[in-house]
C-alpha cells in the first residue's frame, strides 16, 4: 500500500500538469485586449499548444530537474525565461518583417506586440503555476 504522503505528492504533480497550461491560455485573454481579434479560437489554440508543450518539454524537464535536484523556483524561472526568449526569437525576430515595412514598424505593430506579450508572459506564468501547485522543493527524493 502506497504511503499517504506520496499519494498527495503524485496528486499535486498531476494537478500541476493539468492546471498550469491554462495559465498560458489566460495570458492570451489578457493579451487580446491589445488586439481586436477572435478570442475563443486563440484561447483554444494556445491551450492546445501549452498542453502539448507541457507533455513534450515539461514532463522531461521536470524529471531531469528532479534527478539533478534542481527543485528551486529559480531553476524553473530560468527555464521559462529561456523558452520565452526562444519563442520571441523564432516567431518575432527571426520571422522576416512584411514587405514594405521597416523593422521598427514591424516590432511596434499591435499583432507583434501581442505575440511578444504572449510569448513572454505565457511560459513564465505556466511554469510559475506548475511550481506553485507541484512544489517540487517539498518533494522528498
Amino acid at each position: 500500500m502506497p504511503h499517504k504522503r506520496s499519494d498527495s505528492q503524485a496528486d499535486r504533480i498531476v494537478s500541476a500538469f493539468l492546471i498550469s497550461p491554462l495559465a498560458f491560455a489566460a495570458s492570451v485573454v489578457v493579451g487580446v485586449f491589445f488586439v481586436d481579434i477572435g478570442l475563443w479560437w486563440l484561447i483554444c489554440g494556445f491551450a492546445l499548444l501549452a498542453y502539448s508543450a507541457a507533455m513534450a518539454a515539461g514532463m522531461p524537464s521536470y524529471l531531469l530537474y528532479r534527478k539533478l535536484k534542481w527543485n528551486g523556483w529559480v531553476h524553473y524561472l530560468l527555464s521559462a525565461i529561456f523558452v520565452s526568449g526562444a519563442l520571441v526569437y523564432f516567431f518575432v525576430v527571426y520571422g522576416a518583417p512584411p514587405s514594405g515595412e521597416g523593422f521598427a514598424d514591424y516590432i511596434f505593430n499591435p499583432v507583434t506586440v501581442f505575440l511578444i506579450f504572449i510569448f513572454v508572459v505565457g511560459p513564465i506564468s505556466t511554469v510559475s503555476a506548475f511550481w506553485l501547485i507541484a512544489r517540487p522543493d517539498k518533494i522528498a527524493a
